[in-house]
């Protein structure tokens, strides 16, 4: 019987290479501004491609995004911003604007756009911006990925005027931060400045339909992030909490690579008529007619009238038979939303799964080569994440985290490196929610370590 040898390591790069996202070139523009209107800067980057958001968040949601939802982004920088542009076709906008000014409360309450960068590609220190039609702006910091459960326990709080950090002995653990509306997280981080009117600007233009459906209405949204802090009245994309300029590195003017994510919130909303059903069997309520699964809105009624008010649990469960990805009943879940690629997990706090930002002046792509150990890292981390949550030990060998391979982990990845002989993994420190490191050699090219707090460094060998 003739025996056949299997590289492994060849079957493990190129599995992972298969799962290489979404790649965009970010072109250097120094002719677009926040003071345009914004045709004229989309008229201005007519050669440069747009990102479209066609993919509902949760993978398992098999249906189109309707056209009426079409969302196109463009991104650009010049040596002080970022400059991001979209237009949104929206045909329930006119009522859904309850939310204004910057940072009160989230914009995502009403339908909105969303833009998520991680400048280091660590999931460490990413920046969170919300935008709706009426201007009303959120922005973040967030120091660890938001309800992550493998993070559990493992950032700190920053107190008052000062910060607590247990006693630590090879690195410093980030802050969890939310600087606008809840409770448990405090701080003042903002790009925006209220003093000088520096820093973060934006601008947003929509049609207006006077609260009836509408399948051509649309809004457009630019926004301009300063890339640093001026040091006193505005922060910027390189941050961190220690004011360290450890980001700096990142800069554009450097080339190199972030990681980013756009997407926007769609709510349902009722209307004061009855629709024929899709198989023309009767009428249906008009939570069948809310977000039509066809490309073309057929059976949904133009000018309908839209109720401004707050559906009822009832009814959004209504709608969650008739079309999939709703993220929940209550208010603040119960909407779509759409992206450019769907996750492992239907909520956007997933930086290690998010698009790749390649900041150079040509149209063709580089592949970002640290892609393959920064994804195989984070598989490792989150099943050594769930073994010691587990077990309360730590793990002697990848082997042992088998049976542990789930949330953000792929089991494929961890079954192939228990085989490779060129992939070597090892953790080092004791079993502490803040302590060990996780180091994977990969060949050829590059080292990855990963601390406990999910932070990566990448470096040739």
């Amino acid at each position: 019987m003739k025996t056949v040898s299997i590289d492994f390591d060849a079957v493990l790069v190129s599995y992972v290479a298969d799962m290489y996202p979404a790649h965009y070139t970010i072109p250097y523009v120094s002719t677009v501004s926040i003071d345009f209107e914004f045709e004229t800067n989309w008229d201005i980057l007519e050669n440069h491609s747009a990102m479209e958001l066609w993919k509902d968040i949760n993978v398992d949601a098999t249906e189109t995004v309707p056209d009426f939802y079409k969302t196109e982004a463009k991104i650009v920088w010049n040596s002080n911003y970022l400059f991001i542009l979209a237009r949104l076709a929206d045909p329930l906008i006119s009522i859904q604007n309850n939310v204004t000014g910057h940072n009160l409360r989230p914009p995502y309450l009403d339908n909105d756009f969303e833009i998520f960068l991680d400048p280091s590609q660590t999931g460490v220190y990413y920046k969170e911006f919300e935008i709706n039609r009426n201007n009303a702006t959120y922005d973040v910091l967030w120091g660890l990925p938001d309800q992550d459960v493998a993070f559990a326990g493992r950032c700190f709080k920053i107190q008052g005027n000062s910060t607590f950090v247990p006693q630590q002995e090879e690195m410093f653990v980030p802050f969890c931060q939310n600087t606008t509306f809840r409770p448990d997280y405090n701080g003042s981080w903002t790009m925006k400045s209220a003093a000088t009117g520096r820093g973060l600007q934006s601008a947003t233009f929509s049609s207006d339909f006077h609260g009836r459906f509408n399948s051509k209405g649309f809004w457009t949204m630019q926004v301009a992030m300063p890339l640093e802090s001026d040091g006193y009245t505005h922060g910027g994309l390189l941050d961190t909490f220690q004011n360290d300029k450890i980001f700096e590195k990142h800069h554009p003017r450097n080339g190199g690579y972030w990681s980013f994510a756009l997407s926007r919130a769609v709510h349902p909303k009722r209307m004061d008529f009855e629709c024929p059903n899709p198989d023309n069997s009767g009428k249906a309520s008009s939570a069948a007619c809310n977000l039509s699964t066809k490309k073309n809105p057929g059976y949904l009624q133009e000018s309908a009238q839209l109720v401004n008010d707050a559906p009822s649990k009832d009814y959004f469960r209504e709608i969650m038979g008739f079309r999939q990805g709703l993220l929940g009943i209550d208010s603040w879940n119960s909407y779509w939303e759409f992206t450019v690629k769907s996750l492992p997990k239907p909520y956007m706090h997933a930086p290690y799964s998010w698009q790749i930002a390649e900041f150079t002046n040509t149209s063709s792509a580089n592949i970002d080569g640290t892609f393959t150990g920064r994804h195989v890292a984070s598989s490792i981390f989150y099943a050594y994440a769930n073994y010691t949550g587990t077990l309360h030990v730590c793990p002697k060998s990848v082997e042992d985290l088998l049976d542990y391979c789930f949330l953000q982990c792929d089991p494929t990845i961890l079954e192939l490196l228990v085989r490779s002989t060129k992939f070597r993994v090892s953790f080092h420190g004791d079993f502490s929610w803040w302590r060990f490191v996780l180091k994977v050699a990969l060949h050829p090219g590059y080292d990855v370590s990963m601390s406990s707090w999910g932070n990566m460094t990448v470096s040739r060998h």
